[in-house]
């Protein structure tokens, strides 16, 4: 988080779009994995 409110402070083109894409990312990446949680719980979950 540190590094995004660094390059947003710089406020340069290049500083804009790497947080941009800093924070796209993040967001794609967390979703990501709390999908696999999900279909690593599912495939764990017992039968009944």
């Amino acid at each position: 988080m540190g590094y995004i409110l660094l390059a947003a402070a710089a406020a340069t083109p290049l500083s804009i779009l790497g947080t941009v894409m800093q924070m796209v990312s993040h967001g794609l990446i967390s979703a990501l994995m709390f999908l696999l949680v999900g279909v690593v719980y599912k495939k764990r979950e017992p039968v009944t």
